[in-house]
Formats: C-alpha cells, structure tokens, sequence
C-alpha cells in the first residue's frame, strides 16, 4: 500500500524513539565508556587524560596517513583520467588502443577503491580523535575535582608519610647509634668455624678477611650485625676474637635478642623467622633487653662502612699511645701485620676495639717497623656514623668499583646481568639496580 504525499500516519511514540539517531553528545559519551572499560583492565591505575593523549597522538597520525594517500590516489586518478581522455580523443585511438584504455579504466576503479578505503579511515580517524577530545576534556573537567578530594586527603597523607618517615628514621644506623649510644658492627670471621651454614648464597669457607671485607664495601650485602654499648664489657659479638666493620649507616629490617639464626640467600636477601622481630619496637628491644647468648642480632640492610675494628683481646699485648707488636714468647703477629696491611691499603680508617666496647683510632701504621699510634681521645657511638675530613666513611665511585671487581667472580651468580654490566663499566651498584625479592625484609 503506498502514501501519496501529504497523507500522514499515525506512529506510536515508542517507535519513534526507536528510530532517533543517538546525537553526537550520545556518541561520545558512548566512546568514552568503551575506552574507560578497554584501559580498566590494566593492572595499574588508569590516567584517562593520559591514555587518551597516547591514542590521539596514534590516530593523528593514521589520518595524516589517510589524508597523504587520499592526496596521492587524487593525483594518480586525475591523471589517469587525463591520459584516458587523451586516447579517446579520436576514433582511431579508441580502436588502436581499446586494450590500454580498458587497463587504464580498470586501474582508474581500484584507485577509486582505493581512494574510498583511505576516506573511510580517515573518517573513522576524525571519530577517534572527537572521541579522545572528549575523553581529555572530561578528564580536564574532573581534575579539579580530584584536586579538590586529593587536598581533603593531603593532611591525612602528610601525617601518615610523617609516621612512615620517622620509622624510616628510627630505621637507621645514625639514628640507632644516636638513641642507643652503641655502635652498630659486623664480624667478618675468618676461621674454621665460620657460620657458613648461615649463608646459602656464597660458600664463607671459601673466603679471606679481605674477601669478605670486599664484597661489604662493594657490593652492600644484607648482613647480620650487632649492637655494642659503648663502655659495656657485657656486650659481645658472634666471633669472640673476629675483626669486624664499625657501620654508619644502612637501614635496620629487624633484630632480636640473641641470635636470631638469620640465612643469606642472595646478596640482599637475608631471612628472619620471626616476623615480630621486623619492627622498630622489636629493633629498639634487641638492642636494650638482656642478650640470650650475650650478643644480639640487628639485619641491616645497604650498610656502609665507618672502619675496621681489631678486638683487642686480654691476651695481647696493654693499648698504649704509641704500640709494638713483634713476634715473641711463642707468639706469633705475622697473620695480624698481613692483614692490617691489606686494610690500610683500602685507605678506609682502623680502630681498636677494647673489651669494654671502648673504640680507638689508630694511625702512623709501619708494617714494616710493625708499630702503630693509637689516638687518646675514645671514639663515640655518634662519632662513626659522622666521621670528619680525610677519614669521611663513605668510599667513593671508584674505591667502590675497585673492591668490587676485585669480588665480582665469587659473587657473580647472586647479580643481575645490569647489575654485572654496571660494576665492570664503573657505574656502581644503586638503588634502583636492586632486584624486589618476596624475601626481603620490609
């Protein structure tokens, strides 16, 4: 049945909603819920702003990509339009060329193709790039707003920041120190009785004071220390007779009062068993309840070097200002002398450390003559974690590089290929070179 015009129709309402086309503002709201729901599943948050800027940027240069090959596929079918025309123009040119004009006519339709192709990419580019300003312009719209609820959030934030802050703080070997007035120390044992069986990353036994001491300076393991009170002969350390590093810095990840058994599994994975022992609370009571086995253990993390200790044992011979040490009485200093030359040869300050956890400098060190001085004044807690002018604790770049390529071999296997690289090429080990470990004490 047909309708002549000017007859009209009854149509219900509903059909004619059906029928609306959805209008621009519809379109792009449309678009934009598509895109949010596309970039949610990522696994971080998502910036709409952001990503919508990332894919303009694509679709930009799809419809420069479109519009060049519109321009191009204009040109070549202009001219084969105009060569097409110039072999019609007579009969005779029509006969003697039919099959040419029949070629040009077909390729001037797949360009036409062509041409149609790149139009509707470009189209589909001029949507896309519509529907990212919107994206940007409503991320531009509710970034005020988030303003607004981040600045409510600011306080809280600062004041949690300011909680996480002073933990890190009372984290530290300077602030402990401080607190505490102990130093913060690291045996380094050499002897059959090393506690090798605590590290199932690298075989101890089969490393030197030197090694050891090298690998502490260049690469900053996670080690076991311990905590002496300075002037308090009670407390002691794992090796009774080991020479050892004074620390000055590095981050405290937990402690215990006694020995808390802690495995090396990697340069910078150390595992505690107790997860109550990972607290500052916890720190702060291994340091100031009685000593199980009459040392403590504190894992520090990233530890730097103030010095070496001697422990100055009953059986050698009285401290003095100016010392001796020569062989004698069945005694013999050769190994003491060999080591204390390989140290002094680090350019890394030396101390004594008494019984009584007193702590002295010594300088003018003759290997040869075998004599050294040993300074009047006692050395503090807070003085090692701030030591001044020439005997400034911290090594440098290429000290660092030096002592770590002397170690690189042996501790190779526990390294990442960038972390490899950056020793050997003089870019030393930092922060961001670290590896997350699942084990690694927070």
């Amino acid at each position: 049945m047909r309708f002549e015009a000017g007859m009209q129709r009854d149509i219900p309402s509903d059909r004619l909603k059906e029928k609306e086309v959805p209008s621009q503002e519809d379109k792009l709201q449309t678009f934009a819920a598509d895109r949010a729901q596309a970039w949610s599943g990522q696994e971080q948050p998502v910036d709409m702003g952001a990503e919508a800027e990332n894919a303009k940027k694509y679709a930009l240069l799809e419809q420069t990509g479109a519009s060049e090959r519109i321009e191009q596929y204009q040109k070549r079918i202009e001219a084969l339009r105009t060569e097409i025309s110039e072999k019609k123009h007579s009969v005779i040119n029509r006969l003697l060329e039919f099959r040419r004009i029949n070629d040009l006519e077909k390729n001037l339709g797949v360009l036409g193709k062509m041409q149609g192709s790149a139009e509707e990419d470009k189209r589909r580019s001029d949507e896309l790039i519509a529907g990212y300003d919107f994206i940007i312009s409503q991320d531009a719209e509710l970034a005020s707003i988030k303003a607004q609820a981040q600045g409510e959030m600011q306080q809280r934030d600062q004041e949690r920041f300011a909680a996480l802050e002073q933990e890190e703080k009372a984290r530290g070997v300077s602030d402990i120190a401080a607190r505490h007035q102990c130093f913060v120390v690291h045996d380094i044992v050499d002897a059959e009785w090393k506690p090798s069986a605590n590290n199932r990353a690298v075989d101890t036994k089969q490393l030197s004071f030197d090694d050891q001491l090298d690998i502490v300076l260049g690469f900053e393991p996670t080690i076991a220390a311990s905590s002496l009170r300075e002037g308090n002969p009670e407390d002691r350390t794992f090796g009774k007779g080991a020479w050892g590093v004074f620390l000055s810095g590095g981050r405290v990840l937990g402690g215990e009062p006694g020995d808390a058994g802690t495995q090396a599994h990697g340069l910078r994975d150390r595992r505690m068993h107790d997860e109550r022992s990972r607290s500052v609370e916890a720190i702060d009571e291994a340091i100031t309840s009685e000593y199980k086995q009459g040392y403590n253990e504190l894992v520090v993390e990233k530890p730097e070097v103030a010095g070496v200790y001697i422990k100055w044992t009953d059986v050698m011979p009285k401290l003095s200002e100016t010392m001796s040490i020569q062989n004698g009485d069945g005694v013999r200093y050769d190994l003491f002398w060999e080591r204390l030359k390989a140290t002094a040869e680090k350019n890394i300050p030396i101390f004594v450390l008494t019984p009584e956890n007193r702590a002295y400098m010594i300088s003018d060190i003759d290997v040869e003559g075998r004599t050294f001085r040993v300074a009047k004044v006692e050395m503090q807690p807070e003085d090692m974690t701030n030591l001044p002018g020439i005997y400034q604790q911290h090594l440098g770049e290429t000290e660092k590089r030096t002592v770590a390529m002397r170690q690189i071999d042996k501790v190779q296997h526990l390294l990442s290929s960038e972390e490899v690289s950056g020793v050997k090429t003089g870019s030393v080990l930092t922060d961001a070179d670290m590896k997350n470990d699942p084990y690694r004490l927070h």
